[in-house]
């Protein structure tokens, strides 16, 4: 088969071959140094024969900042007492192990897309990055995971492209339209900047080719983006049972309301009532499924729209018994991050 004909979206197959020759073992080395999986050691380098949760914590060690229970090193060290302990190491190898400790990334991801040439994925740095499969292409490999959705995992050098390291964790996170049309703007402007990453070698990037200049647009002052902590829980039940969620300024009144519900385990209501106290204001404002009252304001309206305030309080009701939900604004924070809807406290069960 000539080079023409080979996929661009996944590695060559004498390529895979020499990954996981190079990746298995430094993940034997890691969780046995570490304590955190030492039966990995002397494994035969095959990936279907290793156990992918424990592959999984070793790679969290090394990527992105985890700590075992026997070493507190960080991965850069840890990969430089691997080459250290390997007198038998190619060049080859060597080069690829050091452009893992220098040029890795790890962390919280969304894929956006997929290509001819790979998947288009978006970090939490808002970096817009092409990456290729290992033994299959990304959508192959992901085909029952519905596009847009977040993954934990980590983007790998591999000899001028990008891959990732197979152990990925996906995330039950939601995103609505308002997300999603935020996802598609971040890789559009990528596109037209030529600003995708396809490389994260230095030395191996392609030389990037100038744009020309073109006029610049007249355009209407945007809403700064923001990303709120929130903490919710039910009315009279704030000691015992509450979520506290992180949500971005880009998600609308419906998509809050769902999020939250998801978070309790509870059925999104069709008919709800969002009110907000408004300090100095004798009247509170009102979003609402029901727009009978001329003043309420409806449920598409994005949170940034809103500007939200730290330590103001809002309250959501539904259902024919009367059900209210306590939101108090624990942190607001500048942030472009992508805007997933994530639970990061949770206490008591509904």
């Amino acid at each position: 088969m000539s080079d023409t004909a080979i996929p661009k979206n996944k590695l060559k197959d004498e390529d895979v071959h020499f990954f996981y020759q190079v990746f298995l073992p430094l993940l034997a080395y890691v969780g046995d140094v570490t304590g955190q999986a030492p039966d990995l050691r002397g494994k035969s380098p095959v990936a279907s024969k290793w156990d992918t949760s424990e592959c999984y914590q070793c790679a969290s060690i090394l990527f992105r900042g985890a700590k075992g229970p026997k070493s507190k090193k960080s991965g850069g060290v840890l990969i430089d007492d691997y080459l250290a302990s390997r007198s038998d190491v190619s060049e080859r190898e060597r080069k690829l192990l050091l452009s893992w400790r220098d040029h890795a990334v790890g962390g919280l991801f969304i894929i956006e897309r997929y290509l001819k040439d790979g998947a288009i994925i978006i970090g939490g740095d808002n970096q817009v990055y092409l990456v290729r499969g290992l033994t299959d292409s990304i959508e192959d490999t992901m085909m029952f995971c519905g596009l847009p959705f977040a993954f934990r995992g980590t983007l790998l050098p591999f000899e001028g492209v990008v891959i990732y390291d197979g152990l990925c964790s996906v995330l039950p996170v939601s995103m609505g339209g308002g997300i999603k049309g935020n996802l598609k703007a971040q890789y559009l402007k990528a596109k037209a900047d030529n600003a995708i990453i396809s490389c994260l070698e230095p030395d191996r990037a392609p030389k990037e080719t100038p744009a020309p200049a073109k006029k610049p647009k007249q355009t209407a002052a945007k809403v700064p983006a923001h990303e709120y902590t929130l903490r919710v829980y039910p009315k009279g039940q704030s000691r015992t049972l509450s979520r506290v969620l992180a949500v971005s300024s880009e998600h609308t009144v419906g998509e809050l309301v769902r999020g939250i519900c998801s978070a309790f385990r509870q059925p999104a209501p069709e008919s709800y009532t969002l009110a907000r106290k408004r300090a100095g204001y004798d009247n509170d404002l009102y979003y609402t499924t029901d727009l009978s009252w001329g003043n309420d304001r409806p449920v598409t309206t994005t949170l940034a729209k809103m500007r939200l305030a730290e330590g103001e309080t809002m309250e959501l009701t539904y259902g024919e018994s009367g059900i209210r939900i306590c939101i108090h604004v624990k942190s607001v924070r500048d942030g472009t991050a992508p805007g997933i809807m994530s639970v990061i406290e949770s206490k008591g069960t509904w």
